[in-house]
């Protein structure tokens, strides 16, 4: 199955081309494919009498705010397809629907509830906790609380677990930024909820449709380029042929840790800058750390972004080696107790996002 354009969200279903035979086969192949691989909780037809659309999220993969007749906040996935949907990518699409997150894992991670397939689009329902991003979190976090680097480490440690769940499932998140991520006040475990420290806890809306081996149910390896978060092995690939991996998710977690320290991305947004510097990068070429904005975070999570965010992937820190990392554990060092460049810079984040 090949994905086309995004749906526009404007609570208008997608619509074949008139008389297209093509979309006809794609939807018989899709119909017969669900049904031989018995998969739960996919039905055909539309969502839209069961879920109302909202605002897409941004940096991930064609994914909208939606909420279900109980006022359910969930979040939304729709493919346009335009090809029949093979027997392997079936399979792949059970997995994705039999996923449960781990203990670790089930507060960050959201899993499928229910999917829909028409004609031409198939449609993901994922549970979500809140409809507020991250960086609304970060602005919305009073005045005396500080956001530092035991609340980057707290969140970062959180959606790790997720991706390595997915990992341990066969499944990858193949998409991720900060601007994606919902976020919410919680207090600290035991804490009060008036508790002074409240903790952001963050959730992954959807994750990408994209199963280790290469058995996925869409091609979009490349369809978010979001500010340097696609990896130099896929963004490098003059044969668009490298598919997402687990190195991939390690590269997206360097680039969303950047972003939670001082508030911006790593490499350039335009994909042609980007493209230079990692190939600058390749040539042996520093990584480009601006001392002004790191001076005060700790070495220790300046050696994990950069461990992160190695070019070669075969010299990447791996996801659970980021999770294993010292700097989780004991965040801060000698780092400074509230970073307010970066809640700033982030504050500025969600005021775009919301416009």
């Amino acid at each position: 199955m090949v994905a086309g354009g995004c749906c526009s969200g404007n609570g208008k279903d997608p619509k074949p081309g008139a008389g297209s035979r093509k979309t006809e086969a794609a939807y018989d192949g899709m119909f017969g494919a669900l049904q031989a691989e018995k998969i739960p909780h996919v039905k055909a037809g539309s969502p839209k009498e069961e879920y109302t659309f909202g605002a897409q999220i941004p940096g991930v993969y064609c994914t909208f705010h939606g909420e279900s007749r109980a006022k359910q906040s969930v979040a939304i996935t729709q493919i346009v397809y335009s090809e029949k949907m093979t027997k392997a990518q079936a399979v792949a699409l059970s997995v994705m629907m039999k996923y449960k997150p781990s203990e670790k894992a089930e507060k960050s991670q959201a899993s499928v509830l229910e999917a829909f397939y028409d004609e031409s689009t198939l449609t993901l329902i994922s549970e979500v906790r809140t409809s507020s991003s991250a960086s609304q979190a970060v602005a919305q976090r009073a005045a005396g609380v500080p956001y530092d680097e035991e609340c980057v480490a707290a969140m970062f440690y959180d959606v790790a677990q997720a991706i390595h769940d997915l990992h341990r499932h066969k499944l990858l998140q193949a998409n991720l930024s900060f601007e994606g991520l919902l976020g919410e006040h919680k207090a600290p475990d035991g804490a009060k909820p008036d508790a002074d420290k409240t903790v952001i806890s963050v959730q992954i809306p959807t994750f990408g449709l994209n199963t280790l081996g290469g058995t996925k149910p869409q091609d979009a390896a490349k369809a978010v380029h979001h500010k340097g978060a696609c990896a130099p092995e896929i963004l490098l690939d003059a044969t668009n042929s490298v598919q997402p991996t687990e190195e991939t998710d390690a590269w997206n977690l360097g680039v969303l840790l950047h972003v939670m320290l001082v508030g911006y991305p790593p490499l350039q947004e335009e994909e042609k800058e980007a493209k230079e510097q990692m190939e600058g990068l390749r040539g042996g070429a520093k990584f480009p750390i601006a001392d002004h904005y790191w001076r005060d975070i700790c070495p220790d999570a300046r050696d994990l972004v950069e461990g992160l965010l190695n070019v070669d992937p075969t010299k990447r820190l791996t996801v659970k080696q980021a999770i294993d990392d010292q700097w989780i554990s004991r965040p801060g060092g000698t780092g400074v107790a509230d970073m307010k460049e970066t809640r700033s810079k982030l504050i500025e984040m969600s005021s775009a996002t919301a416009e």
